[in-house]
């Protein structure tokens, strides 16, 4: 991965209070992308766990504490995210709740493991990475290999015949492509060869997408992050004359991308764990969109939802144990009894990898985004 911020920076986010919860407070340590092309991306998952803060000191705290939240950088390489972890730890928070990447995640881990402080892995995606056999800690987002053979899946049923991948050189990257090779392979009749990588901090790849386009795929999958990098590279495929359909990066195509590319966007398609969708949502998701575009002034997707609900099942381990001591909730992050704002069911492995039901194709026409598909998990760290 290119290394996009160096050093480890922190920077409050709720005020700041005792080592390890004392004098009526409880530190906590978010560590996502607070710097660079895809901070956008951290600033969803940051204030989604801020909400969950929020709604619970209003009620009066965690065991008569209030919670704090402090975010540190997850950067783009080690050099930022294995520091971030070491001072987290060092100021005295009580958990770590975080990583994006696959490669941050399970260094997060392993840092942690070494002063037994508990972990909510967010968003990164490797049940056989991420865990790394440490009890105290979960994975908040359903593993990859499930997310991602869900859409490989969508991808071979739907006929291509050729599908061309484009990404930056990233450990979720090359999970990507082996999963896909493993859908396309048992499926039979899918040319997925010679992946194409572009560097992850560049705000116009054009010369490998051109590359890409020049390959004559039905499918162009990018493997992407940030708003710019996103708008930038579909404009470039239209600019080459690819006018087929485009999968983005999980999480990398929202709103905001659509608003930008608008009929550019057109058959232009993502990936998500969870959508803020009008027609089935329920009165709880209600709420939290509503809660978080008001506190926040931007619309809450999968990152955001994904981010509070991990915040909600570190208070449900803290209320379980009766204890802000992570010593004793850190045990208890495998049996917390949560719902997600959907009111699904939040059920951990014993593995520690979250167990779900669905994953979701997002697709945008004429500047809209809209609920393209349900796709059914039907294999999740096992795939």
């Amino acid at each position: 991965m290119a290394a996009g911020c160096g050093g480890s920076s922190s920077s409050s986010s709720g005020g700041s209070g005792g080592g390890g919860g004392g004098g009526g407070t409880v530190k906590v340590a978010a560590i996502n992308w607070a710097e660079g092309p895809v901070k956008d991306l951290g600033d969803a998952e940051n204030n989604g766990i801020q909400l969950a803060f929020d709604e619970q000191n209003a009620k009066g705290g965690v065991q008569g504490k209030k919670i704090v939240l402090k975010r540190y950088d997850e950067g783009y390489a080690a050099d930022t995210f294995i520091p971030s972890a070491r001072k987290a730890i060092a100021d005295g928070n009580v958990a770590l709740i975080g990583g994006q990447e696959v490669a941050a995640c399970s260094a997060i881990v392993q840092v942690a493991r070494t002063k037994n402080v508990p972990v909510i892995a967010s968003v990164c995606g490797s049940a056989g990475k991420t865990m790394d056999g440490y009890d105290r800690s979960i994975l908040m987002r359903v593993p990859g290999e499930g997310g991602l053979t869900a859409l490989g899946q969508w991808i071979a049923d739907q006929g291509y015949k050729k599908v061309q991948f484009i990404g930056a050189d990233t450990a979720f990257d090359r999970l990507t492509i082996d999963m896909f090779k493993k859908v396309f392979q048992k499926k039979g009749g899918i040319t997925f060869a010679n992946p194409i990588f572009a560097p992850f901090s560049s705000a116009n790849n054009r010369v490998q997408i051109t590359k890409a386009v020049a390959s004559k795929p039905d499918l162009l999958y990018m493997g992407i992050f940030g708003h710019d990098i996103v708008v930038n590279g579909v404009k470039d495929a239209r600019a080459a004359g690819y006018k087929g359909p485009i999968v983005i990066n999980e999480a990398a195509f929202l709103q905001p991308e659509a608003d930008a590319l608008g009929a550019d966007g057109n058959n232009v398609y993502g990936s998500t764990g969870w959508v803020n969708d009008p027609s089935h949502e329920s009165a709880t998701a209600k709420k939290f969109a509503t809660d978080f575009k008001a506190k926040f002034g931007t619309d809450a997707e999968w990152l955001a939802e994904n981010g509070y609900t991990a915040g909600k099942a570190l208070i449900a381990a803290m209320d379980l144990a009766k204890s802000t001591d992570p010593n004793k909730f850190g045990p208890e992050l495998r049996k917390i009894k949560i719902q997600t704002v959907n009111g699904d069911p939040v059920t951990i492995g014993p593995d520690g990898n979250r167990i779900a039901k669905n994953w979701y194709l997002l697709k945008s026409t004429n500047g809209k985004i809209g609920l393209g598909a349900t796709l059914p998990l039907t294999c999740q760290a096992s795939c």
